[in-house]
């Protein structure tokens, strides 16, 4: 309160009017009636009894205090009691004491004036700025300055007003203390607002300080707010009209009063600072330190902010947060609602920015910080799983990841150097989650890395993008059963579907399905990498389409099998694969050997086609295009319009295999073949060709070459015979140069 210290002066001399008041009476006004013929009989210990009078007291040649008094007593002590007394200070510091009864206690030495006073029957202490204080007695000791009140005492000043058990004024600290079970009652402003009711045990007005301490229990319960800590000391503005600052110590806690607006946060800590907008009771500023926790709630639940420091801001209205900061083990603990998970972050700093109007616009956490988010159905206003503090360790992770390859995943949990959050008003209105430096993002059963990561939770997906100032390493998404690195990675959180762009590379761990065959186009454990320009992975059902471009074109190679084309799909769990646009395919297949009377072996077939489409629940790869051209290892070639292999149940085997369409081919042992099916039966290693006409180019044993033609004509490895079944009419064979071919002319 502003008190000033002109108390100081105004008790001190009310000694001095007890010692001048004969003299002071006697000087002026009417000789005194005639003594009664038979006077009252005095006290033995009564010097003198007088009736009113008034002492002024000059200070520079201005008046500086007055006394009054209706009645005075002296006694032979050298006491002095004063009836209905007042004593005022006057010029710049005024302040008035008024007693029912003030008796004074001191010297009885002649000339000195009496340094102690008791008061009784009630009595008023009031400063010229407005501050009054009654009880019922009191007492001054003008040698250590303290005026002691120990009954019930009331004040009041401007809106506030109260009662303690007890108080004292110290003169050299000018300050008024209520001493037991104070309590204060402020009254509404002008606007009617501002109500509150402050209690503690203690509390303390210090004149000039515009300051209330309040000390050992304080209690301040207003509409907006209420507030409590072991000690709290309020600011006031320099009219004191309305409060400015506050400051909680000691289990300091500020929660929504009735009146309170939605959102109006709770703040806990050991200790906690507050400042007001012009209006006293809209909150500007707070800080928290230790233990410091920060609530709001509404119906999605509660959300809170922990940590050993925070300080925030808020917009005009008093609870938008438009800053925020903490430090030293920061948690965020965010509830879901019906439309959105719970999330938990932790981190080392936080730093939050924003628009009074928007509220939180973005926030950045620092040092290690871990992002948690439930991916099972929301339950408003609960978590469905508990946060766990160490989910981003790498065991905690891999425990996860272990839970959840029979089931659902149950959290997603995300790590960097740096997370920034793009916010839409408040911490709970996440739109953007960007991991910054060496990001972790773990969305269930597939782990992304990369140097950026953005979470848009609205689109369900993650952005995986390398440095800008190096693109090495790339950013990679391992999903269990594949690991895919990429310029630009994109994965949906939910599904776990991605796409990926640029210097695309995979890498398959084969796990055969139900159904699967024990050998097919990509067999045994090995991995199946992959390379492409662009590459979509559907989870669910296991299918990865690799797009090629001019550059890089799409490619799948397991140990000796190669494949490569414009266009791949490839079914890992079916082993199912489409190859589209400049298929260039290496086949190890164990087929003819180049000697008809060796055992067949594995050897490598090559295929160039348009289209390559492997069925393994069929065992079969067909190629098409205008002109399918086969290679073998050991030289034969066979071109035809479309080519299948047909492999063996259980083994990597060749069982049969068709060349169709303007086919013609070179087959070890010397042959040349040409017409429109040409189909070969392992295990009677006999080549059966048809056509209009089908031809057949063979090597005698003399060193001659010669031609047969029918519609049908079979090759028989084993004994090298050439021949048409049932001797048709117009098959015929006939010599022809050795140097001359039977390949029809390609267009």
């Amino acid at each position: 309160m502003n008190w000033r210290t002109g108390v100081r002066v105004g008790v001190a001399v009310i000694g001095i009017g007890v010692a001048t008041a004969v003299f002071v009476k006697s000087r002026g006004g009417p000789p005194p009636p005639p003594l009664p013929v038979d006077p009252p009989k005095l006290d033995s210990n009564v010097s003198l009894i007088g009736g009113p009078g008034k002492l002024i007291q000059y200070k520079d040649g201005k008046p500086s205090v007055e006394i009054t008094a209706t009645k005075q007593t002296n006694f032979t002590d050298g006491r002095v009691r004063l009836e209905d007394a007042l004593v005022k200070g006057l010029g710049e510091k005024t302040f008035t004491l008024r007693g029912a009864i003030v008796d004074t206690k001191g010297p009885a030495v002649s000339g000195e004036n009496p340094n102690q006073f008791e008061i009784s029957g009630g009595f008023k202490f009031e400063s010229s700025d407005g501050m009054v204080v009654e009880s019922d007695k009191g007492s001054y000791d003008d040698a250590s300055g303290v005026m002691t009140i120990p009954g019930a005492t009331s004040f009041r000043r401007g809106r506030i007003s109260g009662t303690s058990n007890g108080a004292t004024y110290e003169r050299d600290k000018d300050a008024i203390t209520f001493l037991d079970a104070a309590k204060a009652d402020v009254a509404a402003d002008a606007n009617g607002k501002g109500v509150a009711q402050a209690t503690s045990r203690r509390m303390i007005m210090t004149r000039g300080q515009h300051a209330l301490q309040m000390e050992d229990g304080a209690r301040i319960v207003g509409d907006v707010q209420v507030l409590s800590a072991q000690k709290a000391t309020v600011g006031f503005t320099e009219d004191e009209s309305a409060m400015k600052s506050l400051e909680l110590t000691g289990a300091a806690s500020v929660t929504p009063g009735a009146a309170a607006a939605a959102g109006q946060p709770s703040m806990n800590g050991d200790r906690i600072t507050m400042s007001f907008q012009p209006d006293g009771v809209t909150m500007q500023h707070a800080t928290l330190t230790g233990r410091a926790v920060m609530t709001t709630s509404g119906d999605t639940g509660t959300r809170a902010i922990r940590a050993s420091w925070i300080d925030l801001f808020t917009g005009s209205d008093g609870h938008t947060l438009t800053a925020l900061k903490a430090r030293d083990s920061v948690v965020v603990e965010i509830p879901p609602t019906a439309k959105t998970a719970g999330r938990f972050i932790t981190a080392t700093t936080l730093t939050a920015t924003g628009e009074d109007k928007k509220g939180l616009t973005s926030a950045r956490f620092e040092g290690g910080p871990c992002f948690q988010e439930d991916t099972a159905p929301a339950v408003a206003g609960r978590a469905t799983v508990p946060p766990d503090p160490n989910a981003c360790t790498p065991a905690a992770r891999a425990a996860a990841r272990s839970r959840a390859v029979g089931g659902a995943p149950t959290r997603r949990v995300g790590s960097a150097v740096a997370l920034v959050l793009k916010l839409g008003g408040d911490l709970d209105a996440i739109e953007e989650a960007q991991f910054q430096q060496d990001a972790v993002f773990d969305s269930g059963r597939a782990t992304a890395k990369g140097y950026l990561a953005t979470y848009d939770e609205k689109r369900g997906r993650l952005f995986l993008r390398p440095d800008s100032r190096n693109a090495r390493p790339q950013p990679s998404v391992d999903t269990g059963e594949m690991t895919v690195s990429a310029n630009e990675i994109d994965l949906e959180t939910e599904s776990e579907n991605l796409e990926a762009r640029g210097a695309v590379g995979t890498s398959t761990q084969r796990k055969p399905g139900k159904g699967q065959q024990s050998a097919s186009l990509f067999e045994g454990d090995k991995p199946v990498f992959g390379t492409s320009d662009m590459l979509v992975y559907v989870r669910e059902t296991g299918k990865a389409t690799y797009t090629g471009s001019a550059r890089t074109p799409a490619r799948l190679v397991q140990d000796t099998t190669d494949i490569v084309a414009a266009r791949l799909e490839f079914t890992e769990s079916t082993s199912y694969l489409v190859a589209r646009g400049k298929v260039d395919s290496r086949i190890v297949m164990t087929g003819p050997a180049a000697d008809a009377k060796s055992p067949p072996r594995p050897q490598k077939y090559q295929v160039q086609a348009d289209i390559l489409t492997y069925d393994d629940t069929r065992r079969t790869a067909v190629y098409e295009a205008p002109l399918v051209v086969l290679t073998t290892e050991d030289g034969n070639k066979t071109e035809a319009r479309k080519l299948t292999f047909e492999l063996a149940k259980e083994t990597r085997t060749l069982d049969r295999m068709r060349a169709e369409g303007g086919v013609w081919a070179t087959l070890s042992g010397g042959y040349e073949v040409t017409g429109d099916l040409l189909v070969y039966q392992a295990d009677t290693d006999i080549y059966t060709v048809t056509g209009k006409p089908a031809i057949v180019k063979s090597k005698e044993q003399s060193g001659l070459c010669k031609r047969t033609t029918s519609a049908k004509l079979e090759m028989n490895r084993k004994t090298g015979a050439v021949e048409a079944p049932g001797s048709p009419a117009g098959s015929s064979t006939d010599p022809m140069p050795c140097s001359e071919s039977i390949r029809p002319p390609r267009k």
